[in-house]
């Protein structure tokens, strides 16, 4: 897909860490594998998954209108309309993709919510023993008390932080924040739509696969 120059801008900011302009292909792909799989899918083709501020800066530069194609054109308002349509997706069906995050929630209280510490895992390489993290955040105490706040409420996307965690509700679209537990002690994220519901969802276990959730080939963009 990327080949056939099939992809839309060259996206680059500096939050807490520095990465490269990429291209984003306009659709996804591998739908049905669950995210391990589709890291190892991406990984055979050197190609990565967004991260969830790179998938939300990318969402603000379409919208911007100042979006380029990997040849350097700009992108018409059709077509930024046409990817934007596909992310908040309209229709009757469920649409979704996954984001390069996992989190690990260490419990330090069981009767104690307040002490539990949280890390976010991005950037994720595939070695032979398997996922590897080039980067993992922690998240303080005092952010993830006011993170917590916002699990189920509606959130502002222009406010995310420098790692794309919500700051402050809205009426963007709805979080579900990383909650850990035996049956999910390490959650990964992902961005879901139905009709007018549009879910960023970091709660979802890396091991579940759904029909409707796919992923963006994306790929570091070169220097002509």
């Amino acid at each position: 897909m990327l080949d056939d120059g099939y992809f839309v801008p060259s996206i680059g900011h500096s939050h807490v860490y520095e990465y490269p302009d990429l291209l984003v292909p306009m659709d996804k792909d591998y739908y049905g594998a669950n995210w391990k799989q589709a890291h190892e899918s991406l990984s055979r083709n050197n190609e990565l998954m967004l991260t969830p501020r790179q998938f939300f800066d990318f969402i603000e530069l379409l919208k911007s209108g100042t979006a380029y194609d990997g040849e350097g054109g700009k992108l018409d308002q059709e077509s930024t309309d046409e990817v934007l349509g596909k992310i908040f997706n309209s229709g009757k069906d469920f649409e979704g993709e996954w984001l390069d995050a996992e989190f690990s929630i260490d419990r330090v209280n069981i009767y104690d919510t307040s002490q539990d510490r949280l890390r976010m895992a991005c950037q994720h390489e595939i070695y032979p023993i398997g996922l590897y993290a080039r980067k993992i955040y922690p998240v303080s105490r005092d952010r993830l008390k006011r993170l917590i706040p916002l699990y189920g409420e509606a959130i502002d996307l222009s406010t995310l932080d420098s790692i794309g965690l919500p700051t402050r509700t809205s009426n963007d679209v709805n979080f579900i924040g990383p909650c850990g537990g035996p049956r999910k002690p390490r959650p990964v994220a992902g961005f879901l739509s139905l009709d007018s519901t549009h879910l960023y969802c970091c709660g979802v276990g890396p091991d579940e696969a759904y029909p409707y959730i796919g992923v963006r080939r994306a790929k570091e963009r070169k220097p002509r």
